[in-house]
């Protein structure tokens, strides 16, 4: 079971793209990175906002840091 509900929805891309995010990344090179398109990274990182609860990037990151997901997500890799 996971520390919030709204972790169950994200999977493994959206982990990357996370980490992509944290390591300073905008979201054309995470595109590039990924092998996707621009505004489909806009659309996932859209998608985890409303999972999360939250308005913005600033605040995605910091719900994702008070949750450790990226922490965690590290430690499985």
């Amino acid at each position: 079971m996971s520390v919030d509900p709204c972790v169950d929805e994200i999977d493994e891309l959206d982990v990357r793209i996370l980490l992509l995010m944290r390591d300073g990344f905008a979201d054309a090179a995470i595109a590039r990175k990924v092998t996707l398109g621009h505004r489909t990274i806009q659309r996932r990182i859209s998608g985890m906002m409303d999972a999360f609860g939250v308005c913005g990037r600033f605040a995605l990151g910091l719900k994702v840091a008070e949750l450790g997901l990226l922490d965690l997500a590290e430690a499985m890799m």
